[in-house]
């Protein structure tokens, strides 16, 4: 991994910047915090990250700040090494389900209902369950958790 790479380039509690398919990855933070190898992965931020309805969030193409911590970043080929061509295409498809564009920023409450409306257990399986797009840290169960919990809040 790279050293020192958090100094804080955005305030977290106010502002970040994620590729399309992180943005299911919010889902799971509640419960993935607790586990021992992502807590290890992301202690210098995840703290940091806020559940501020407000917070906004930036789409990017390309990889964002969770990125260059994540167990699954090299180093010596300076990308992730489940495979990018496949996270190109998950990003795209979270992207069109959520109806944002790169460059677009929406606050995580507008997100949140998006994802809410768009995704429902059968979609995300599909996007992180086993397969093509296939997520480690899926079987945990936190993020189908997470999902629940949204589209209970925001799905009436």
């Amino acid at each position: 991994m790279i050293e020192n790479l958090y100094e804080k380039p955005v305030n977290l509690r106010h502002k970040m910047s994620l590729m399309g398919h992180h943005h299911l990855c919010l889902l799971g933070f509640e419960g993935l915090r607790d586990e021992p190898e992502f807590a290890d992965a992301y202690k210098a931020f995840i703290d940091d990250l806020s559940d501020d309805p407000e917070t906004v969030i930036e789409t990017i193409y390309g990889y964002d700040l969770f990125c260059y911590v994540c167990p699954y970043w090299t180093d010596e080929e300076g990308r992730c090494s489940t495979g990018w061509v496949d996270k190109i295409e998950k990003d795209a498809e979270v992207r069109r389900l959520l109806g944002v564009r790169v460059g677009e920023e929406h606050t995580l409450e507008e997100l949140q209902r998006r994802l809410a409306a768009a995704i429902d257990e059968a979609k995300f399986a599909e996007l992180c369950g086993p397969g093509k797009f296939e997520c480690a840290w899926y079987p945990l169960g936190h993020c189908l958790d997470g999902l629940r919990k949204l589209r209970e809040k925001h799905c009436k």
